[in-house]
């Protein structure tokens, strides 16, 4: 993209703006100075808070109540040019990462609005207290094996990563488990057990597997097994039928 020849393209159209949306790549100082009234970003997260590669279910994956969608100018930095605009979708408690994700595009237009007023930016997005969010690729690739952590911990990740992506798994009776569906079980529903360890199986029926989590107890509604094709983690750990003590992880 930024090579002499593709930037010679570029100038040929003669454009007013270059606009980047979803596009991972980082423009150079060809690009950047090429049209005159600049280049401008559509991150899907929100700014300054989300720098970098930002997957567009950040926000949910770290328990926020809105969904950010952020427009700005691009500079030599990584998502460090001044804020053109913000817009907001509200994260309900039955979406996922893929439904987030449809809704917070269509809040770019009314962004577009704001571009012509290069002169009176919206803020900088250098300030302190970014996070810069390649750690995701990590937690992708790692797979999400944080279920026995807090409740809303466990179940913002399943949310964030459930069908149509990967999904977040854990390890149940040497098998690997999918989770794809998780509900936080409220404290007068909790199955009373002294001693229980976090990621511990609690019971299992046909309508999930309840486990202990550091502070209180979740309940599995939605799995599948990597290499059992032929059953279900449920009717695993219902087949042990209380023989032997099973930690997810």
């Amino acid at each position: 993209m930024n090579s002499p020849e593709f930037v010679e393209v570029i100038r040929k159209t003669s454009p007013d703006y270059v606009i980047s949306g979803y596009y991972a790549r980082i423009f150079k100082k060809a690009i950047l100075t090429l049209p005159p009234k600049g280049c401008i970003n559509i991150h899907p997260t929100g700014l300054p808070r989300f720098r970098g590669l930002s997957p567009y279910f950040t926000h949910l994956l770290h328990g926020d109540d809105r969904q950010y969608i952020t427009m700005h100018w691009l500079d030599p930095g990584v998502d460090t040019g001044d804020i053109i605009a913000q817009a907001s979708v509200e994260v309900r408690p039955d979406d996922t990462g893929f439904t987030v994700g449809t809704g917070s595009p269509r809040q770019a237009p009314p962004c577009s609005a704001r571009i012509g007023r290069r002169s009176k930016p919206y803020r900088p997005a250098h300030q302190a207290g970014c996070l810069h969010c390649l750690q995701f690729q990590l937690l992708l690739g790692y797979g999400g094996d944080r279920l026995e952590e807090e409740c809303h911990t466990g179940l913002d990740l399943v949310r964030a990563i459930t069908r149509p992506f990967s999904g977040a798994w854990t390890m149940v009776g040497g098998y690997k488990m999918h989770v794809w569906k998780v509900r936080v079980v409220a404290p007068e529903e909790e199955l009373k057990v002294k001693g229980a360890l976090p990621g511990e199986v609690l019971a299992a029926d046909r309508q999930g597997i309840l486990g202990a989590v550091r502070e209180g107890q979740v309940q599995i509604l939605e799995a599948s097994l990597d290499d059992l094709s032929d059953s279900t983690p449920f009717e695993l750990v219902a087949s042990t039928g209380g023989q032997m003590r099973l930690l997810l992880g």
